[in-house]
């Protein structure tokens, strides 16, 4: 039941993370739909207070739509590979104290490998993970780029055990 309890908290940081960033997407509709010409590629700025020249000591930033689009698509990506660097150390840490080898499912492994990608070759897929992979969904090279979907169904992985 310990690890149930961690793998609530898990889910909990992921779902709120993901419902602040969609808090941000929201504010970026409402500038477009105020503001038509930030569509124009045009920088506005967020923050507290607008930045000193040739200071780097202030509360915001200035960016377009677009860039902050993008820039809200790859923390999601940074967001999920880090909930899925915490799974895997919290699967660990139980399995190794409760001496739970026999969960080591192919679905539970390939978490575990991608999880060596992400930490170990910056989310590039090596050839350690398709020599130890039997779902073998990746090849050497490939970027690993989980969706939202994907990460949910890591989750149910883990479920159960």
């Amino acid at each position: 039941m310990a690890f149930a309890k961690e793998l609530e908290k898990v889910k909990e940081f992921y779902h709120i993370s993901l419902t602040r960033y969609g808090f941000a997407n929201k504010y970026l509709d409402a500038i477009q739909k105020k503001y038509p010409q930030s569509n124009d590629g045009k920088a506005f700025f967020i923050g507290e207070e607008e930045p000193k020249v040739g200071s780097l000591d202030y509360g915001g930033f200035k960016t377009t739509v677009g860039e902050f689009r993008t820039s809200i698509d790859k923390h999601i990506t940074i967001l999920i590979n880090n909930c899925i660097i915490l799974l895997v150390s919290l699967w660990e840490n139980y399995s190794r104290q409760h001496s739970l080898k026999q969960y080591y499912d192919d679905y539970i492994t390939e978490v575990i490998l991608y999880r060596n990608c992400i930490v170990h070759n910056n989310g590039i897929i090596d050839q350690k993970y398709v020599n130890k992979s039997k779902l073998k969904r990746y090849g050497v090279g490939d970027k690993l780029d989980f969706s939202e979907t994907d990460f949910r169904t890591f989750l149910k992985y883990f479920e159960g055990k």
